[in-house]
């Protein structure tokens, strides 16, 4: 006996499914109209991407510190660089000259300044590990820039984030430089133990949207930066610290990190 294909029941095919696209009373695909966000298909037969899918069309490049292997400099002075479970310790040491800092290779063969390009979003999880009233700096960045036990130098070009502590509190900063000047802006107040996720997204070449997330709470709103954007630099993502001379340690535990475009 052959196989049977009754006629098109238009009852299958009409519209009644719920807000969240679950059909309560019918079974099969119902056409879905340009813009609609109630039916399943659209009237195009294509699927548009879901709010936010524009990322699962990006290279993603990410590293949990859990071992030193994939990191190509790794430069201590009277401080310490620890890769273990809970991500990269950078500590300066007690000594007027700590300072450590790593930085990783991203593909140095796509030419200066490759990693401004394509609106880039760069994040990472951070953990303060140290006393607020400890002087001293640290930067979570792309690109590379110059760290010595006195000072960081933010005017060479970066986009990312400096924690600054003055000996009374430890604020995290917004910051961006083209190799002259910088621009940065004051985000929040951080206490040891807090964990804050940073994300710094690159709008092509007009500004930054930089945002954080303290201790598991609401995203912030956005922070926008326009002027200084770097013109060039190395391929890197780059992590460091420094005491500014005071005999005192600092300690900044970074998780995880991602750079993605």
């Amino acid at each position: 006996m052959g196989l049977s294909i009754p006629a098109t029941d238009a009852s299958l095919i009409t519209t009644d499914v719920t807000t969240n696209d679950v059909s309560t009373t019918k079974h099969g695909f119902v056409p879905k109209a340009t813009g609609s966000t109630t039916n399943f298909l659209r009237a195009d037969a294509t699927y548009a991407a879901p709010s936010g899918g524009a990322a699962a069309n990006r290279a993603v490049y990410a590293t949990d510190f859990s071992a030193s292997g994939r990191h190509g400099s790794v430069v201590v002075a009277a401080g310490a660089t620890t890769f273990g479970i809970a991500g990269l310790a950078l500590t300066t040491g007690a000594t007027i000259t700590g300072s450590a800092r790593i930085r990783t290779a991203l593909d140095d063969a796509q030419g200066t300044g490759a990693l401004h390009a394509g609106s880039p979003v760069f994040s990472c999880t951070i953990i303060l590990n140290s006393a607020v009233t400890v002087v001293g700096d640290a930067i979570f960045c792309f690109d590379q820039v110059t760290i010595d036990g006195s000072s960081i130098t933010f005017t060479n070009n970066h986009i990312g984030f400096k924690l600054v502590g003055n000996g009374t509190t430890t604020l995290l900063h917004a910051t961006q430089a083209n190799g002259t000047e910088n621009a940065s802006s004051s985000l929040i107040t951080m206490a040891n133990g807090d964990v804050v996720d940073l994300i710094a997204v690159v709008n092509t070449t007009t500004s930054v949207d930089y945002y954080t997330r303290k201790n598991g709470g609401a995203l912030s709103s956005a922070t926008n930066l326009t002027s200084n954007l770097p013109t060039g630099g190395a391929s890197y993502l780059f992590y460091g610290i420094t005491n500014k001379d005071t005999a005192a340690a600092k300690t900044v535990i970074v998780s995880s990190a991602s750079y993605i475009r």
